[in-house]
């Protein structure tokens, strides 16, 4: 997850969601993003850990690793507001 390697109008949403991995003793590194914009603003950032990519969890229903999440975040208050694991 590069910030520079996403458009400029969602690089806030990248850091913050860097931030937000850095903070729960994620590396960054480690994921890769899809950014959704909803029709009232809210922007889901739903992120894949590489573990999901493992030969071993080829054909899994659900979060195989337990590490995918999409995390909700609120462009009017700056900042993550919800984190939702994948099941």
């Amino acid at each position: 997850m590069e910030v520079s390697k996403f458009p400029p109008d969602q690089r806030e949403t990248v850091r913050k969601s860097v931030e937000q991995l850095r903070l729960d003793s994620e590396d960054p590194a480690d994921f890769y993003a899809e950014i959704e914009t909803r029709s009232d603003g809210i922007v889901i950032v739903h992120l894949w850990h590489e573990s999901a990519f493992s030969p071993e969890n080829r054909g899994v229903v659900g979060n195989p690793g337990g590490k995918c999440r999409d995390f909700y975040y609120d462009p009017k208050e700056n900042r993550i507001t919800q984190i939702l694991f994948w099941q």
